[in-house]
Parts: structure tokens; C-alpha cells; sequence
């Protein structure tokens, strides 16, 4: 979450945008640093179990670690390939492409066409309020 949203800060530093992140992620960390010593607290005082700290430790960042795996080859294993058998495929390539430049290009004409109304506007404007400033009727 800190560099989704570090990434999207406006600010164009590298502290301003890190302090940025870490200010719109301060609850989430505050709840996790809270979540996380109370868990240390209780590893501590004696309620780990058999192993104590140093096991804890050992079974979270391997329970960590399987879980970000399954998650990303289960992504993987599916996303990649079926994105290399669509780029296989010149012909289907390129009328997706095609299609994709033809909705672009009439984005294209339709901010253009709504920019020249735009112009429009302001320049009748700026002649009105010219005139009304030499002829205060």
C-alpha cells in the first residue's frame, strides 16, 4: 500500500512523496505496529507454545512465503501464457490493435472538436468584456 500510494502522490520529491504515502497509510500502519506488538508481547510472556519466539518467527515467514507463491504462480501460471498465445497470433494482434487506434483517434477528434468550441467561447468572452471596458453603457 505505501508505494500504490506513493506512486500516486503529487508531490515531486522523493520525501514528499514517501511523506505523502506514509500519511494517507498511517492507520493501516498503526493497526499492524499495534497487532504486531501485542503479538510479541504474548510471545514473550510465555504463550508461544513449544518453540517460543524464534519458532513463531520461522513459521510466519514460511506461512508468508507460501502464501505470496500460491498467490503469484496462480496469477502466473495462468496470465502469462495465455498473454503470450494472444501475442502469438499476428492476425488477432492486430485487429485489437486496429480497433483500440480507431477508439483512440475519435477520442482523439472529440477533445479536439471540444477544444476549438472551448477557444470559441473564451475568445466571444474576451471580446464582450473588451468591448464593455471601452463602452461602460
Amino acid at each position: 500500500p505505501i508505494l500504490i500510494e506513493y506512486e500516486a502522490a503529487g508531490d515531486f520529491t522523493l520525501v514528499g512523496k514517501l511523506r505523502a504515502s506514509l500519511r494517507r497509510n498511517s492507520a493501516w500502519c498503526a493497526g499492524y505496529l499495534a497487532c504486531g506488538m501485542l503479538l510479541l508481547i504474548w510471545l514473550l510472556l510465555g504463550g508461544g507454545g513449544q518453540g517460543g519466539l524464534r519458532a513463531w518467527c520461522m513459521a510466519a515467514s514460511n506461512a508468508w512465503g507460501l502464501l505470496v507463491s500460491t498467490v503469484l504462480m496462480g496469477y502466473g501460471l495462468v496470465a502469462v501464457p495465455r498473454h503470450l498465445w494472444r501475442l502469438a497470433n499476428p492476425k488477432k494482434e492486430l485487429k485489437s490493435l486496429y480497433t483500440l487506434a480507431v477508439t483512440m483517434d475519435e477520442a482523439r477528434l472529440s477533445t479536439q472538436y471540444e477544444l476549438q468550441d472551448v477557444i470559441c467561447e473564451a475568445r466571444a468572452e474576451t471580446a464582450t468584456r473588451n468591448q464593455q471596458f471601452w463602452d461602460p453603457a
